[in-house]
């Protein structure tokens, strides 16, 4: 195993890329959780590696670390394609309510129009009892 992180990330992300059917793709973060060992050399220097199950004589250090990468590219085609059905689904929403508002008026002046219909209604039948008493 190459326990270069650099060499390691890339193969991990070709390979996770290559493996996926023509009509998949990763649109989101690919989270890595590696194990690492750190030596000090006699140098000074720091020297660190994947950990690969064996653990060298020499003093040595395990180490986990957690992160994320991202495809800036396919982050925002999501982030547009999220957006525009987000859009959508507000402006169906706002149709709706306006085509109930219009229809709530509509409803509203027949009722005003019915009640003014019905008071007229009793205005002719009081003039007309009036008219017959006279």
């Amino acid at each position: 195993m190459n326990d270069s992180i650099k060499d390691f990330i890339q193969k991990t992300l070709l390979e996770i890329n290559e493996g996926l059917p023509s009509e998949y793709e990763i649109n989101d973060e690919i989270n890595f959780d590696i194990s690492l060992i750190t030596t000090t050399n006699k140098r000074g220097g720091l020297d660190i590696k994947i950990a690969s199950g064996e653990i060298d004589k020499e003093k040595q250090t395990v180490h986990r670390i957690n992160f994320g990468v991202i495809n800036p590219k396919k982050q925002q085609e999501t982030w547009a394609i999220q957006g525009n059905s987000i859009i959508s689904l507000i402006t169906k929403g706002l149709s709706s309510l306006s085509a109930f508002s219009t229809q709530a008026n509509d409803t509203k002046l027949i009722n005003e129009k019915s009640s003014n219909l019905s008071r007229s209604n009793k205005t002719i039948k009081k003039d007309k009892n009036i008219s017959n008493k006279l």
